[in-house]
């Protein structure tokens, strides 16, 4: 199992036959604006694949989750993923915990280097 980060990919185009590289199985994903850096989707997931191509569009959705998940307002084109493999959902979850401990500490430290409130 990878114990890292991929390097970031384009989202691939449905439409012209493109296809997700990620793991089938347990692990952690983030999404990103490649044109702003701004995370549009970071978790962790049982199946990692899965939860990344529910974003892509024409994915199926059930009702409910249709009606509460929000969907990226990104074009398709402007997004990148990387994922994380884990051995096991437990894992999943606590690698997603502990680097999103690490990006609030990167953003307060930031804050306060440039002075915002």
């Amino acid at each position: 199992m990878t114990s890292t980060w991929t390097d970031w990919q384009n989202f691939p185009d449905p439409r012209s036959g493109g296809r997700l590289d990620a793991p089938i199985g347990p692990g952690v994903y983030e999404v990103r604006d490649n044109t702003t850096n701004a995370m549009v989707a970071f978790g962790s997931s049982s199946s990692v694949a899965r939860d990344l191509s529910k974003l892509l569009p024409g994915a199926p959705r059930s009702l409910f989750g249709g009606l509460f998940s929000k969907m990226p307002s990104v074009p398709l084109e402007n997004l990148e993923y990387r994922t994380w493999a884990a051995a096991t959902l437990a894992d999943a979850h606590g690698n997603a915990a502990r680097l999103r401990g690490r990006r609030e500490v990167y953003m307060r430290r930031r804050s306060a280097a440039w002075g915002v409130a």
